[in-house]
Order: structure tokens, then C-alpha cells, then sequence
């Protein structure tokens, strides 16, 4: 329902969104990336769905683009007096030093 409705006006943010929160569920990332995106540009201020862009962006390992979105999630927070987990800010920086370290392990390796 969600799909035929986004086909029918692409600007329906709210359908974009419940379609990448549905995938979002079956920890489906990849399929939930580009509907949760295309929500943003509707809901530009929205605290919650850019916390799951974030979730998103991390499973998938685009970490230069969870860097954008926690910034964004920073300034939200302060415009909308939310707390960012600290444990959410603490799991990003934890992925990005893993996988930097596996690439750093993986070129001493070769």
C-alpha cells in the first residue's frame, strides 16, 4: 500500500517513511535506506526519523553519511531540547574505529 502510494505523489513523506520504518523492523537496511531518505525531505526536523536514517546508514556502512546525519541529529537536539543517546554517539564511533581498524589491519596484512 505504502509503494502504490508513493508512485501515486512522490511527496508523501509520511508513506516513505512508514515503508522504510516497516523494512526498518525486518532489519531490512538496504531496502529501508532510500524510503527513510526520501521521508527526510519532507520531514527535514524530524528528531525520530533521522535517528533511523542513523540506525541505516551505520548497518550499512556508509559511516561518512552517519557522520552527517548525527550532526544533524546535534542540532536538532538542540532546537528541539531531545536527548541524543549517548550510547547511540558512543555505537557510531565504535563502528567507525572497527571498520578503520580492519582496513588498517587488513593493508599492514598485504
Amino acid at each position: 500500500a505504502f509503494s502504490r502510494c508513493v508512485t501515486i505523489d512522490e511527496e508523501k513523506g509520511d508513506a516513505w517513511a512508514n515503508m522504510g520504518a516497516i523494512y526498518l523492523r525486518r532489519h531490512n537496511y538496504e531496502a529501508a535506506y532510500q524510503p527513510i531518505k526520501e521521508s527526510l525531505k519532507v520531514f527535514r526536523d524530524s528528531f525520530r526519523k533521522w535517528e533511523n536514517f542513523l540506525f541505516c546508514t551505520i548497518e550499512l556502512g556508509k559511516y561518512n553519511e552517519a557522520i552527517h546525519v548525527l550532526n544533524k541529529l546535534m542540532d536538532l537536539k538542540h532546537k528541539s531540547n531531545k536527548d541524543l543517546d549517548h550510547r547511540v554517539v558512543g555505537h557510531v564511533v565504535e563502528c567507525i574505529l572497527n571498520e578503520y581498524k580492519n582496513k588498517i589491519v587488513y593493508v599492514l596484512k598485504n
